[in-house]
């Protein structure tokens, strides 16, 4: 009976394990089938996965139905219904998508507070774009209280993701000192790992650094112009007496005697030329026109106000 047992297990251990392998195969087959353009073939291997519950089947249908072949339209409707069942299993890609197109109204009512919610989960998975999403909905107060600080903080992680948008939106931070102090030399920093990026927006930005720097060495120096010493012990101060009229004498009561102390000794006068600011701070990014990242080249884009990524070409990013 044991023995009897023990072949059944085997041979059901042998029937599992290649359709595991099938499984797998059958999610990498649909993988490359989409990048190849071919939609329905990676839709025959890919809905089977995603209905057993694979989550990154159910996220790569999602973007199957968002990015339609040529000619059709997105199906919005189905691509939410796949993104939900991918965030429920803490799919952060899809949870990001789906906050995308909760902020943009895409097959759905536009509600930003849910698209925060998701932007969250996604950014506590370390996704680089949903920290963006959430720096930005954070320092507009789109969805969610305003809140410089944590913006700040999300753009950071963002960036050093290597996200190049965030990186710009750091150097407008430093640059311009919102809710951090001024450091030209910490907005070069990301501007140059923007522009690293294929960031324009940060190539004119550098731009305008290195013309404050030289226009701060051209500025002269402090002058410093010291007053000799007076070498006599008294001094008379006449008081009264009227500019060119000659026939006027002092009268003892216009005559004052004023004895310097002999321990004191004038100080310096040190005169400085200071220059206005060169930078000047303005109010917040929402409402300055020009903190606007454009395209970068990993393919995110604008939609209206908020800064939203497009889906990539490879489901399994």
């Amino acid at each position: 009976m044991r023995k009897t047992l023990y072949c059944v297990l085997f041979a059901s251990a042998v029937t599992l394990s290649p359709l595991h392998a099938v499984k797998a195969d059958d999610y990498l087959n649909g993988v490359t089938a989409f990048e190849q353009g071919d939609h329905a073939l990676a839709l025959s291997f890919w809905l089977p996965l995603a209905e057993g519950g694979h989550g990154k089947a159910q996220y790569s249908l999602g973007k199957l139905y968002e990015t339609p072949e040529y000619g059709d339209e997105p199906k919005y409707l189905e691509a939410i219904k796949w993104y939900e069942a991918a965030a429920n299993q803490g799919v952060a890609a899809a949870q990001n998508n789906l906050g995308r197109l909760y902020a943009q109204g895409k097959g759905i009512k536009a509600d930003r507070a849910k698209a925060v919610g998701y932007w969250r989960m996604a950014s506590e998975s370390n996704h680089p774009m949903a920290q963006y999403n959430l720096g930005l909905a954070l320092f507009r107060g789109e969805g969610v209280t305003q809140n410089f600080e944590r913006a700040v903080f999300w753009f950071h992680q963002s960036a050093n993701n290597n996200v190049s948008g965030a990186q710009y939106a750091l150097g407008e931070v430093y640059r311009l000192g919102l809710s951090v102090p001024v450091d030209n030399q910490v907005a070069e920093k990301w501007y140059k790992a923007a522009e690293k990026n294929g960031n324009n927006s940060a190539t004119d930005r550098l731009t305008e650094l290195a013309q404050l720097k030289v226009e701060a060495g051209a500025l002269p120096q402090p002058v410093t112009e010291e007053i000799a010493p007076v070498e006599t012990d008294v001094v008379l101060a006449v008081a009264g007496s009227v500019k060119g009229d000659a026939s006027h004498e002092p009268s003892v009561s216009d005559v004052q005697i004023i004895v310097p102390n002999p321990k004191a000794k004038p100080e310096p006068k040190t005169v400085e030329i200071v220059s206005a600011p060169s930078v000047a701070l303005i109010g917040p990014l929402k409402d300055d026109p020009n903190f606007r990242p454009k395209r970068n080249p990993r393919g995110y884009a604008g939609v209206g106000g908020l800064l939203v990524p497009k889906p990539k070409s490879n489901p399994r990013r």
